[in-house]
């Protein structure tokens, strides 16, 4: 099986990470992770001006992973002052949330609901 960006970045399962954050060198790859996809976001944001980014997945249960994001967005304000920071925060249903799209989005467009 392929591995995901978090397990390249630090050789860990995301339960495995969650449960050594302790330990420097987990950390260090785990802020590695949030430094790209505050970049990611940070570009989105520059192309769309959107007012909130909600991460979605069952990694975005936790609120480290949110808490990290964030403070990876703020260092980034020194390349664009002027760019209004998006509000980041957790889809409320994570893991859920593509599948309860996915239903609603399937209910509005079927003829026979």
């Amino acid at each position: 099986m392929e591995k995901d960006g978090l397990e390249r970045a630090t050789g860990l399962t995301g339960k495995e990470l969650f449960d050594h954050l302790d330990d420097e060198r987990v950390y260090a790859g785990f802020n590695k992770y949030c430094q790209n996809l505050a970049w990611m976001l940070n570009n989105l944001q520059l192309l769309l001006d959107v007012d909130t980014i909600l991460i979605g997945g069952g990694i975005s249960a936790q609120p480290k992973l949110i808490a990290c994001i964030k403070e990876n967005m703020m260092g980034l304000t020194q390349w664009f002052p002027t760019l209004e920071e998006p509000v980041i925060k957790a889809c409320k249903f994570n893991n859920d949330a593509n599948l309860l799209g996915a239903l609603c989005y399937y209910k509005n467009n079927t003829e026979n609901h």
